[in-house]
């Protein structure tokens, strides 16, 4: 839907759809499908990350998720890709990544922070990442679906963090959650 001010000067694109984001089982035992509003608009063209921000989101995704299914780590990516690719955030991969206070893994203190900088690109849990990455990147640069319906957020655990309340949406995936917050 394009929306056009009076005077016809300015013009903002807004791309919205309503997806299937999970269901509900009615104390009758029907179940009840869940729907939310998702919505990535894509502010340029897709822009391929360089091979340093390939690096970057590789070291990135492996130091927040690396015990975690190849399927939770790929939603993590989109969700990655998801930021880029939004107004609302940084519009390059190694900003969205080194985005103060959003992946913890760079924050000071961290105690993964230090062996996800020492971690070698020969090593297998990295390439097990890497591949997932790249598949990811791949896939959204055609056009390719996004499983996580436009999620820009995401934790892990069962204690949700204090911005969860605002989510739009909450949609759960292995061990974490993913989210679509408005900012």
């Amino acid at each position: 839907m394009m929306i056009v001010s009076a005077l016809g000067l300015a013009a903002l694109t807004y791309a919205s759809s309503l997806v299937q984001v999970g269901t509900l089982t009615a104390p009758n035992g029907d179940t009840i499908p869940v729907y939310a509003e998702a919505s990535v608009e894509r502010t340029a063209p897709f822009q391929w990350p360089s091979p340093d921000e390939l690096d970057l989101m590789t070291r990135t995704l492996w130091g927040e998720a690396r015990s975690q299914s190849d399927e939770e780590i790929a939603w993590i990516a989109h969700t990655v890709v998801n930021r880029v690719e939004s107004w609302q955030f940084p519009n390059s991969f190694e900003k969205v990544l080194l985005q103060a206070n959003q992946f913890s893994v760079w924050n000071a203190g961290d105690p993964n922070r230090e062996k996800m900088v020492r971690l070698r690109r020969e090593d297998p849990a990295y390439q097990r990442v890497f591949s997932i990455v790249l598949s990811v990147v791949s896939d959204r640069y055609l056009d390719g679906p996004d499983p996580t319906h436009g999620a820009n957020h995401y934790h892990h655990g069962e204690r949700p963090p204090y911005w969860a309340e605002a989510a739009l949406w909450r949609l759960p995936m292995g061990d974490a959650t993913f989210y679509h917050l408005r900012r």
